[in-house]
């Protein structure tokens, strides 16, 4: 079993007393490797999905957000996943809020 990862960086804000956050997503796939490669993932693909989801919450002020929920790392997380779904091998999310804190949310772990 191998793992592929796309990381980015976005923007947000959020909370009643409105404030920002740089969050570092990490956005994980696994599966065999196979030829060389990791199985099913279209690597080019998925990164692509990947900016599409983020693009529509980065600098945005996240409670504003269709089905985000309160806005936590959990909800970010799981938000990313929902809106990924069906992405062959997505293993797992991780939100970081600063330098020492993050969520990190496996996809089988989603309803």
């Amino acid at each position: 079993m191998a793992e592929l990862a796309v990381e980015r960086v976005i923007d947000c804000a959020h909370g009643e007393k409105i404030h920002g956050h740089s969050f570092k997503v990490n956005v994980t796939f696994s599966g065999p490797v196979e030829n060389d490669m990791v199985a099913g993932i279209d690597f080019h693909d998925a990164i692509k999905k990947v900016n599409n989801v983020l693009d529509v919450i980065d600098k945005k002020y996240l409670n504003d957000i269709d089905d985000m929920g309160r806005a936590t790392v959990e909800n970010v997380a799981i938000y990313i996943i929902k809106k990924l779904a069906g992405i062959q091998g997505l293993h797992a999310i991780t939100v970081w809020e600063g330098l020492d804190r993050y969520a990190k949310i496996y996809v089988n772990e989603v309803n």
